[in-house]
Order: C-alpha cells, then sequence, then structure tokens
C-alpha cells in the first residue's frame, strides 16, 4: 500500500509539474528497503517513476506485482554478496521491464484512468494492458486478483490524468435496436451514432447514462463539423414493449416459444422468399400488411417507395437490383410495423410536403427534425392558434390536390400527429395513419378471395387493416379534422371575445358533419380557411412567411 500511495504521489506531482520527484522505493517501509530484492525493485520501478515510462496506477501496481516474484529469486551458494546483487538487480531490471499484463475476459464497458493502455489483442475478449517496454507476460492466479482489486480502487478513487479523453456517454445496441437487425429499419446513420455526432439533449456529464428505453422518442442534438449543432427528435417504430411483444409474436408463429432468432423465422416465410426472388416490388407482395399506406397500392406507387428508399447505396432505381437480402428484409419490415420513415423518404419537405426532414436510422430508431406539439399552442394567444388552424386545412388540401397526382388522407386525426418548426411552420411528424390511393391508376378492386395473413400482417401488434379504399370519402381528412383537432384551437370563448366571426362556428361545424356531402363539406373548409386568413398576423414571431407576407397575400 505504501509503494501505491508513492505511485499516486508521483503521477500527480508529474502532472502538477513538479521535478523533485523522490524515487518510488523512498517510501517503501524500512526492512524490505534495506534488502537487496527492495533495492533493486526500487531502482528499476523508479526508473518509471521519474518519467522513463508512462506513469499510471496500473503501470505501478504491475511493477510492484511482477517485481516481487522476480526479485525475490535470491541466487543461493553465492560467495560474492557484491557480484550477487549486482547480477540480481540486472535480473530484476530485465523481468520488470519486459513485463506487460494480458487481462482476459470481458473488456470494461466504463471509462476509467487506464483506458489510454487498452489496447486490442487478436482476441475481442483479451485487452492488453501495455506496458512501457511493449512486450507481453501473463500474471495470472492471486496477483491477478490482486491486481484486479488495484483497479477497481483505482478507478473510484483515482482522478484521471487530463491528457486522457473521457467519453461522456456510450449507445448500446440494443437500446438502438441493433440487436435486432435485420429486423429495423436500416442503419444508415449508426456511425453519427458511434461518432458522438448525435448526443441525447441532456447529456451534458460524464456520469449522465442512457435515457430509460421504454420512452417511445428522445429529444437530442446532431452535427456535422462537430460545431453547428441542430435539434433533432429520436424515435422508436412503436414503443420498447410492443417491439417486445411483437418479437414474441414472431417466434411463437414458428413455434419456438419466447425466444428465437427473429431474422431467420422472418426470412422462412413464403412472403419474403417471394421478396428475394423479386427484382420489383410488387402489389401482391405486400397485400395484406395493416399499414395504411398499402391498403390499395398501386404499381406506380410502389416504384416510387422503392426509388425514394434512402437506406441503401444506389437509390433511384425502381429495380431492387441492388437490394441485399438484408435490405429487402428491413424493407418489408418497415413496411408492416410503421409506414411513417418511408413516407417521410417519398414525399420529402424539401419537395415542398408537410414533413420533417428524415436523417436516417440505426437498428430501430429513427432521426427527424425536432419539432413543437401543437398541443403547446393550446394556451397561445388567439392569432397564433388561427395561424395553426389555418395550415392544418391548408396542408390537407394540398395532400388530396397535387401535381403528383396522389390522394393522402387521414384514417384517425390525433393533436401528435402535428407539430411546428421554430418559425411557426407546421408539419406532419406522424405519418402511421395516412393513407395513399393513386388518382391516375385509380381504386384497385377488392380481391375475390381472402387476402393473405401471415406473421408480417400483425407486426404493429394490431392485425385489424383500414378500411377498403373504396371507401374513402374525398372529404374525409377535412371531416376529421374540423371534428377532432379544430375545436381544440377554436373556442366558444374567441367567439365571445369577438376574436372569431360566429359564421366561422357553423362552418366548423358543417365541416365536421359526416352526414353532409362531400362538397358541402369541402365547400365549409374552404369557407373557414378564408375567414382564417385573415386573421393571421404578418410578424416576426411567424418567420415561416415573413417578410414576404408584407409584399403579397399569397403569404
Amino acid at each position: 500500500m505504501a509503494a501505491l500511495a508513492d505511485i499516486m504521489y508521483c503521477k500527480n506531482r508529474r502532472a502538477a509539474g513538479g521535478q523533485d520527484i523522490p524515487p518510488l522505493w523512498g517510501l517503501l517501509s524500512g526492512p524490505f528497503q534495506e534488502t537487496w530484492a527492495g533495492r533493486a525493485l526500487g531502482e528499476v520501478c523508479g526508473d518509471i517513476c521519474r518519467g522513463r515510462g508512462s506513469v499510471t496506477v496500473a503501470t505501478g501496481v504491475i511493477c510492484i506485482l511482477h517485481a516481487l516474484p522476480c526479485c525475490g529469486r535470491r541466487r543461493r551458494g553465492g560467495v560474492n554478496r557484491a557480484s550477487e546483487e549486482l547480477e540480481t538487480k540486472r535480473s530484476c531490471a530485465s523481468c520488470v521491464r519486459r513485463g506487460a499484463f494480458t487481462f482476459r475476459g470481458e473488456p470494461p464497458h466504463h471509462p476509467s484512468p487506464f483506458s489510454p493502455l487498452l489496447i486490442p489483442r487478436k482476441s475481442p475478449a483479451t485487452m492488453t494492458l501495455g506496458y512501457p517496454r511493449g512486450r507481453t507476460v501473463e500474471l495470472c492466479g492471486a496477483p491477478a486478483r490482486i491486481w484486479v482489486l488495484f483497479w477497481v480502487l483505482g478507478m473510484v478513487g483515482s482522478p484521471p490524468s487530463p491528457a486522457t479523453p473521457h467519453k461522456a456517454y456510450t449507445f448500446g445496441r440494443s437500446f438502438l435496436g441493433l440487436d435486432k437487425c435485420n429486423a429495423c429499419v436500416g442503419t444508415s446513420i449508426c456511425k453519427k451514432f458511434f461518432k458522438e455526432e448525435i448526443r441525447f439533449e441532456r447529456w451534458l456529464s460524464p456520469q449522465l447514462v442512457l435515457p430509460p428505453v421504454y420512452r417511445r422518442w428522445y429529444l437530442a442534438n446532431y452535427t456535422d463539423d462537430s460545431e453547428n449543432w441542430r435539434p433533432v427528435v429520436l424515435s422508436r417504430l412503436i414503443s420498447q414493449p410492443l417491439h417486445e411483444e411483437s418479437d414474441r409474436s414472431i417466434c411463437r408463429s414458428a413455434g419456438r416459444g419466447h425466444s428465437c432468432s427473429i431474422e431467420a423465422v422472418l426470412k422462412a416465410t413464403p412472403r419474403f422468399q417471394d421478396w428475394a426472388q423479386s427484382h420489383l416490388l410488387l402489389p401482391h407482395m405486400v397485400q395484406g400488411l395493416a399499414t395504411a399506406m398499402m391498403r390499395c397500392p398501386s404499381q406506380r406507387l410502389l416504384d416510387r417507395l422503392v426509388r425514394r428508399y434512402a437506406e441503401v447505396i444506389d437509390a433511384g432505381s425502381v429495380q431492387m437490383k441492388h437490394f441485399a437480402e438484408r435490405d429487402k428484409l428491413r424493407l418489408l419490415y418497415t413496411l408492416a410495423v410503421n409506414q411513417h420513415p418511408l413516407l417521410l423518404q417519398m414525399f420529402p419537405g424539401t419537395e415542398g410536403w408537410p414533413f420533417p426532414r428524415y436523417y436516417g436510422s440505426c437498428g430501430r430508431m429513427m432521426v427527424c427534425a425536432s419539432t413543437r406539439p401543437i398541443r403547446n399552442a393550446y394556451s397561445s394567444t388567439f392569432k397564433t392558434r388561427a395561424d395553426i388552424a389555418f395550415q392544418l386545412l391548408h396542408i390537407t388540401q394540398g395532400l388530396s390536390s397535387n401535381s403528383l397526382q396522389f390522394l393522402l388522407y387521414y384514417t384517425r386525426v390525433t393533436e401528435d400527429m402535428f407539430a411546428t418548426f421554430e418559425d411557426g411552420k407546421l408539419f406532419i411528424v406522424d405519418a402511421s395513419t395516412i393513407g395513399i390511393i393513386d388518382l391516375l391508376e385509380g381504386v384497385p378492386p377488392e380481391p375475390e378471395r381472402e387476402e393473405r395473413r401471415d406473421v408480417f400482417s400483425c407486426l404493429s401488434t394490431s392485425c385489424d387493416r383500414p378500411p377498403p379504399c373504396g371507401s374513402v370519402r374525398p372529404s374525409q381528412s377535412f371531416s376529421l379534422l374540423c371534428r377532432d383537432l379544430l375545436p381544440k384551437l377554436l373556442t366558444p370563448q374567441d367567439v365571445q371575445a369577438g376574436r372569431l366571426h360566429g359564421d366561422a362556428v357553423r362552418l366548423l361545424g358543417v365541416c365536421a358533419d359526416r352526414g353532409q356531402t362531400d362538397g358541402r363539406a369541402a365547400d365549409a373548409a374552404r369557407g373557414l380557411m378564408g375567414q382564417l386568413k385573415t386573421l393571421r398576423p404578418c410578424s416576426q414571431e411567424f418567420g415561416y412567411r415573413y417578410p414576404e407576407c408584407r409584399y403579397g397575400d399569397e403569404f
């Protein structure tokens, strides 16, 4: 213990820039210090302390533990004590300086003061602790256990060297869902995670750890150059409990209990075998999936899906020749569980669609631009609420009428579907319940026989499919919006206070009434948009249309 204390003293003096550093053996206990073994040990380990090698608690403990048995071998039968001590010291120095310490087992998961000395060897389970001379010798048995004890004590009580960088956080494969790949979204942004270019918002000190795994989404920051950071949201396809239930259902479908190779089970299904053998994504290959987008798919829609799929290197072709089997399984799995990341890739915000930017995915975690939920605006000023209500109606109209001739419609509406950026612009942040009808190819007829149902049909933990596309009304999205969301933004108190015209409440009621014809409901929605447009302020608070709003009614 005295030797260990001297090593710590020596290390701290060197870190502080001290020059007068006593040799290690100077603080050893008296009886041992006076022996020839003690002198040899002190001179050898003292060289390390004086700067001829790296000074850490680890090297000091290795020196002591390794030198004691080396320097304790006294030659017997010697005649000349002086020559015997000289020879012993030489052998002791040689024995110690060729030393290293090989620690067999799992490498530590937490950063420690010894992390710069950890050098990978041939096996990932074997870590070599480098000694100044760089050679290797194994220390096992009792000395190894003693070293582990000192290592733990040093990790807890010894402050790290200023030159030793510390990682403040680490991502685990299980947290991201990488351990489940290729039953996952993709791996296009994994490098950003492990290069620390994506960080959780509250990761500001080494003491913080990963947030709870049961959460559906997390606030984070993203960078491309380590200097300029932008807020993003990390979200899972579905909640972690639902993911676990979905994984168990996959194993049960193969009769393998609660644990199995999920990827192997999914690859063995007839549906995936069709995918693996085809270079085109055809409508019958997605038949029976529970996602709203795949209720009545056209070939033009599926071609756009394959061409815009960002989790492969060579995107841009309607054929899947460049898709490996893992890519096809990831695409099929995402389609079966949650279509949201795919819709963001097919209709990107950079082309004018009301969806946030999709950065990529890693495992079962996807990264999108950060927004603020509209529920935060319920208590805002009337002008802010009127602006959000107008944008809701405006983007809904754009989804049903666009140059691509795709009708995007809501199957249900919740307040979690929509959010705003800092500049006030509204986006759809949950596209999992949006259906798509190809207006050019029309609605395909319902199949005469029962649709294919397999394990992929229920991976979202619900086997219920959306209503047939033939039952979708043109005014369906407006009706859901006026019934479930707009009354929370436009309240009767606004009418009583004179902020909102009474006719707006009547139009809102007509729009929400599903008994009205499609024409009347659409006219009511357009009339409500016209009234709200005049109530929107032109100020810097709404940066998405300022200062353009000062020069034209279009904004």
